[in-house]
């Protein structure tokens, strides 16, 4: 029930006017406490603005870069997840990247991900739970893959907290 009620709260809506590109702006990570605030204010702008071009909630981005990299904007997995988001390099075409490097660009990881989970949230009708396991493990974990299943849920928790 209560992933209903957050799926509902969180349902997609079709996004009426294109999608306009984030700018191209290559980011420093922090190195002092100072620079730290600042680079979280300019990754959250770019969360706000990707968000707001899909109609997605931004606390659900946060939620996922929070799970994915816990931040990290140049972390790439042992699978080749790239970037805050862990886009997969196949997926750079479908964001209209032109090769997969691009994904270490924070501003279009950020929107290459959003832009797969509001693609996600509309196949599945606004199933929040469903559209994160098929992001983190793809169609074959639907309510399958263990890993994907805890994925969704620490998405969620971590979604709540933020709430």
């Amino acid at each position: 029930m209560k992933h209903l009620i957050l799926a509902t709260t969180l349902l997609f809506t079709s996004c009426i006017e294109p999608h306009n590109r984030l700018p191209e702006r290559q980011i420093r990570p922090p190195k002092t406490l100072e620079q730290h605030k600042q680079y979280k204010r300019t990754v959250q702008d770019y969360i706000a603005l990707s968000a707001h071009s899909f109609r997605i909630n931004p606390d659900l981005i946060a939620a996922i870069i929070e799970v994915e990299s816990s931040w990290r904007p140049k972390v790439i997995s042992s699978a080749g997840a790239m970037g805050y988001m862990q886009v997969m390099p196949f997926n750079a075409k479908r964001c209209d990247l032109l090769d997969s490097q691009e994904l270490l660009h924070p501003e279009k990881n950020i929107d290459c991900g959003t832009q797969i989970i509001a693609e996600e949230l509309e196949r599945f009708k606004g199933d929040l739970v469903k559209a994160l396991q098929v992001y983190n493990g793809g169609d074959k974990c639907i309510n399958r893959c263990t890993e994907s299943i805890n994925y969704s849920r620490k998405v969620l928790k971590v979604l709540a907290l933020q709430s």
